[in-house]
């Protein structure tokens, strides 16, 4: 199993990287700046807002079929992703970024 980590120190420690060869984890990190794993996080944090705020699932399945349900109707009409939580219109930068 490999195991995609940030460069915490924590994860970088001798002994945290020894259990988890130990245990057949090979980790790999992510480079450090890595503005790519920042884009990540934000269309995370976006699915999962959009999908269960408010909500209160009852299965693991439920979820997962609400998080899919949520992709695909962003797919059929989607948006632009914008960098640090304004639109290029607002802050008149004109930095817009497609997810």
């Amino acid at each position: 199993m490999i195991l995609v980590w940030d460069n915490l120190a924590g994860h970088c420690s001798y002994e945290i990287t020894k259990w988890l060869f130990a245990h057949g984890i090979m980790p790999l990190y992510t480079p450090i700046g890595g503005s790519w794993l920042n884009m990540a996080e934000s269309l995370q944090r976006i699915i999962v807002g959009r999908t269960l705020s408010g909500q209160h699932p009852q299965t693991p399945e439920q979820i997962i079929e609400w998080l899919e349900q949520t992709v695909r109707g962003w797919n059929a009409d989607p948006t632009p992703f914008v960098w640090n939580g304004t639109s290029a219109a607002d802050d008149g930068n004109g930095l817009v970024c497609s997810a």
